[in-house]
């Protein structure tokens, strides 16, 4: 074991969004070994570095699903763009529908002025219609999505296109069931994009050439190190490309089904230090069978 690849909402993070001591205990403890440590999330990278930060952590950092690596040292070593003509067919379409959105950039999350009164109409009718749902639960959502570092605020789609920056990813998020799937739908036949589910509120698009899966094994090819000795750990939709291509594929307690299907292993929830949990199981594992050999 060489390398383990670790996602963070929903597989590192707990529900406040941030590593426990006892995950960052067990990175460190793995990085002492010489394993390289690598965080793969949907997250832009200053947004993922923070929360590393906070938690004295020091790792590799594959951002926005695979459209960025930067090393320990903040450099960035790769980032794919999404071409410019579908930056502005997508965000037009969007904005035209009343779709909340958010455009990651290097430096910045762009996102409409106006967004939080369109998740809040959402959230409004919702409750509404249906009186007896938890608000609790949306609430939690909505204050995840807004909790991120980076936000600069637009009036329109049209001032992201004279920024002259590179895009690397376009997200929208929704309570509206429909609504989500409405935009999935349309965006899923663009075959210049790969298109995430990566929460239940979310939808978000990457250049077809970039995944966490792609990422993962550009990083280990730059280390000369198999994807044989690679773990990945994940419980999402936009984490299956990199579980699919490793040897040591877990899948948290509260992981989707269809990553639970495809896993070779599985460890505890995030609310309960899986990561840490699989992260000595595997170290202990691997190091029985060295012994044994």
């Amino acid at each position: 074991m060489k390398i383990i690849a670790i996602d963070m909402d929903g597989t590192l993070l707990n529900h406040r969004s941030e590593i426990s001591k006892v995950n960052a205990e067990a990175i460190k403890y793995a990085q002492s070994l010489g394993i390289k440590v690598v965080i793969a999330t949907g997250r832009s990278y200053f947004d993922a570095l923070e929360i590393c930060k906070e938690a004295g952590v020091s790792t590799y950092i594959i951002g926005n699903n695979g459209s960025t690596l930067h090393n320990k040292d903040g450099n960035r070593v790769f980032s794919i763009k999404i071409a410019n003509e579908l930056v502005e067919e997508s965000i037009k379409w969007l904005e035209e529908n009343n779709y909340y959105y958010e455009v990651s950039t290097p430096n910045s999350i762009y996102t409409p002025i106006n967004g939080r009164q369109i998740i809040k109409r959402e959230l409004d009718l919702i409750l509404s219609e249906n009186p007896d749902d938890d608000m609790l639960d949306y609430l939690y959502a909505v204050d995840k999505q807004f909790g991120q570092q980076g936000f600069s605020f637009i009036n329109s789609y049209k001032d992201i296109l004279g920024k002259q920056e590179d895009i690397l990813n376009i997200l929208s998020f929704s309570l509206d069931k429909g609504k989500r799937k409405k935009g999935a739908e349309y965006f899923k036949n663009y075959k210049d994009f790969s298109l995430f589910l990566s929460t239940e509120y979310i939808f978000e698009m990457v250049s077809s050439r970039a995944s966490k899966g792609l990422a993962l094994k550009t990083f280990a090819d730059m280390n000369n190190i198999s994807l044989k000795d690679t773990v990945a750990i994940g419980d999402s939709h936009n984490d299956i490309p990199m579980l699919s291509v490793v040897n040591y594929s877990v899948a948290m307690g509260n992981a989707s089904d269809e990553v639970k299907a495809i896993c070779r292993y599985a460890t505890k929830t995030n609310e309960q230090d899986g990561v840490a949990h699989i992260i000595y199981k595997l170290i202990d594992e691997i190091s029985l069978q060295y012994k044994n050999a």
